[in-house]
């Protein structure tokens, strides 16, 4: 019987994802407390996009449940230095848990090569920010008794201005890096 040795990821693969699981935690860290709602403005959406954008699907869905698992570990990378089970558990919870499935649909969007354009990156980023709020909106209405609408416009609607500038600006980065580096 002989034993197959195969890589799961490759060296670059593996940088990549470190780096992007330390952007994201970064990121995270960027917070500007709203008195209307427990979910803070961070610039999490940014580097989720980016990160899915520049990595493709496999490598940037590692990065944020590595993100998750750390942050529910105890170790305080969540938004505001926060961490554990109660985290995730709690009001803020369906944003964290929405990353890995949005940034599996912007990196498998974005990871073909020959067709990626500006517009194609910022619509697959888009998709990717319709699936953190709805997550993310329809948990914060749960954990906190929400009507549907106040759950929208606490959990999305102070948010998508600056959410769509964050898409943009990580639109226009990540396909600048993709032109000039082999990612």
């Amino acid at each position: 019987m002989s034993l197959i040795k195969t890589k799961l990821f490759t060296t670059k693969e593996t940088v990549l994802i470190g780096i992007f699981t330390a952007l994201m935690v970064i990121m995270a860290q960027v917070t500007i407390p709203l008195g209307i709602s427990p979910v803070p403005i961070t610039m999490q959406v940014f580097a989720l996009c980016f990160a899915a954008s520049v990595q493709g699907a496999k490598c940037a869905v590692t990065s944020q449940l590595i993100y998750i698992m750390l942050g529910i570990a105890g170790v305080p990378v969540f938004s505001g230095f926060g961490s554990g089970l109660s985290a995730v558990a709690g009001p803020k919870g369906g944003y964290i848990v929405s990353f890995p499935l949005a940034a599996l649909v912007i990196g498998l969007l974005t990871q073909r090569k020959e067709k990626l354009s500006f517009v194609r990156i910022l619509v697959s980023m888009a998709a990717g920010l319709v699936i953190v709020y709805a997550i993310g909106t329809a948990w914060l209405g749960f954990s906190l008794g929400l009507s549907f609408e106040k759950a929208v416009l606490l959990g999305a609607g102070w948010y998508l201005p600056l959410d769509a500038i964050k898409i943009f600006a990580a639109a226009y980065l990540s396909l600048q890096i993709r032109k000039r580096v082999n990612i």
